[in-house]
């Protein structure tokens, strides 16, 4: 990636920017990372941590 940005405020950053964008860094869009985060707090209790967000795990898993 070319920003400047680490950690959450990188994934703000590409949740924020444009989609293709997004899907170049994550390999999926927007709309399906938000429903995985989805059903993986629904299905098995995936929860932030006291220094990670659920995006920002997700994002390092990717």
């Amino acid at each position: 990636h070319t920003s400047a940005l680490t950690g959450q405020r990188w994934v703000d950053e590409l949740l924020d920017g444009h989609p293709s964008r997004f899907r170049r860094a994550m390999g999926m869009s927007k709309y399906v990372f938000l429903k995985l985060i989805h059903a993986l707090r629904v299905h098995v209790r995936f929860s932030p941590t006291k220094h990670l967000s659920r995006e920002e795990q997700l994002a390092i898993f990717l």
